[in-house]
């Protein structure tokens, strides 16, 4: 009777653990599994950008400048005349390397007086000659909603949509986004000066070139509101107008 008593322990001892080795064995097996589906799941990580334009291409600007003083303190910014003095806004791609894109630009203004500047731009990272470089947006070609504008870069903004705009020659799909941020003047102990910023920005799928840009700052101290517009008039790549 003993004896069956310890066999019978036994033989329960040992279903016990094959049932534990075999719950184990599922778990394991769920786990791959959801880490498999997880990485399929995954969108591949995107690459470097690639240029859509070439030595020899120009794009040509209007820009436009707005002033709307909300307070009795309120006075132009020095410089923002500038805007509403400009004959044209210049761009001349002179070479592009990998995802690096080297360009000229001309500033010229009705009296005839021009600033040029020498620059360069890494469309995968968003780096530039320098912080001071005034013209910043070009992108990488076919880029879609969804895409990050700087593919390789660490700020995550992203094609919102893209839609299309006919101009003379022939229909072009543009790729939208926009940002707004929020910033204070760190010369105010109190903090209180403030100065709300939003860009919505329209450029051309296939080139990543600019098509038109809004910048709207708006500021409670004093309370003033900026805009500024830059909009496509010509371009060696399709007819404009």
């Amino acid at each position: 009777m003993g004896d069956r008593y310890i066999i019978r322990m036994s033989y329960s001892k040992k279903k016990s653990s094959a049932l534990i080795y075999l719950l184990v064995a599922l778990l394991v097996a769920l786990i791959v599994a959801g880490v498999a589906i997880f990485f399929v799941l995954q969108p591949p990580p995107e690459g470097p950008a690639v240029p859509g334009v070439k030595a020899g291409d120009v794009f040509t600007y209007s820009l436009q400048g707005r002033t709307t003083f909300l307070g009795e303190e309120a006075i132009q910014p020095d410089g923002f005349e500038q805007y509403n003095q400009t004959d044209y806004y210049q761009v001349h791609i002179l070479n592009v390397e990998d995802s690096v894109v080297y360009f000229t630009t001309t500033w010229r203004f009705l009296n005839g007086t021009e600033i040029f500047e020498q620059a360069w731009i890494d469309l995968s990272f968003g780096n530039k000659t320098d912080s001071t470089t005034t013209f910043w947006p070009i992108y990488g070609s076919d880029l879609k909603a969804g895409n990050k504008l700087r593919p390789l870069g660490a700020d995550g903004i992203i094609v919102e949509k893209t839609d299309v705009k006919t101009y003379a020659s022939e229909a072009r799909e543009r790729n939208y986004w926009t940002l707004s941020d929020s910033f204070y003047d760190s010369t105010d102990p109190t903090m209180s000066s403030t100065r709300n910023e939003l860009n919505s920005v329209y450029f051309d799928r296939q080139t990543g070139m600019l098509e038109s840009l809004t910048n709207v700052q708006e500021y409670n101290t004093p309370a003033m509101l900026l805009v500024t517009t830059w909009q496509l008039v010509d371009s060696s790549v399709w007819q404009v107008k």
